[in-house]
């Protein structure tokens, strides 16, 4: 009931200049993103001591970014400012599951700099990005210790005890060899 009355006012809010199916992406977009930010909107005083480095504000439709220093950049507004989500919650987990699937199960380094392209900073992603990476069956299998191959055994000439020590030695004559005898060379 909730969510259904969060989309109503969302879809009455923005004007109406993308086709409907646009317009229902964008706010289920908005929704889930605003779904994952109840605890950081409850408690915005203790995120803020706690993360301080982000510097985390409202925006005017009622998101939680972080602003940084990228403030008089000419980039886009969502690569100045991130939409910042908690890494506990189970819909930035799923998100998480998608965009290590997206980028073809690479590292938590290269899923963290994709989603700060575009434009979602995830607190606590590294942990949960490695997590989500150690729970992920293709990686499991990529990163597998793999098996030693077991020593065959020797051949019968290889191991007679007959032989006594350096009798079946060579030496090659085309090399030149210098041989030092009490530190002077002959």
């Amino acid at each position: 009931m909730k969510l259904s009355r969060c989309v109503k006012s969302f879809y009455e809010e923005r004007p109406s200049r993308f086709p409907r199916t646009f317009r229902l992406i964008w706010l289920s977009n908005e929704v889930a993103i605003k779904l994952c930010q109840e605890e950081f909107r409850k408690n915005l005083k203790e995120i803020r001591q706690r993360y301080y480095r982000l510097d985390v504000r409202i925006d005017d439709r009622g998101v939680v970014r972080s602003v940084g220093c990228l403030d008089k950049s000419n980039l886009s507004d969502e690569i100045k400012r991130p939409i910042t989500v908690p890494g506990q919650h189970l819909l930035v987990h799923v998100m998480a599951e998608h965009y290590h699937k997206k980028f073809r199960h690479q590292g938590y380094r290269v899923v963290t700099a994709n989603l700060r392209q575009e434009g979602i900073l995830v607190v606590g992603g590294k942990k949960l990005l490695k997590f989500v990476a150690a729970c992920c069956l293709l990686c499991r299998m990529r990163r597998r210790k793999l098996f030693k191959q077991r020593m065959g055994a020797l051949p019968s000439f290889r191991v007679q005890p007959r032989l006594a020590p350096c009798t079946s030695v060579a030496v090659d004559f085309l090399v030149i060899l210098e041989l030092n005898c009490r530190g002077i060379p002959r």
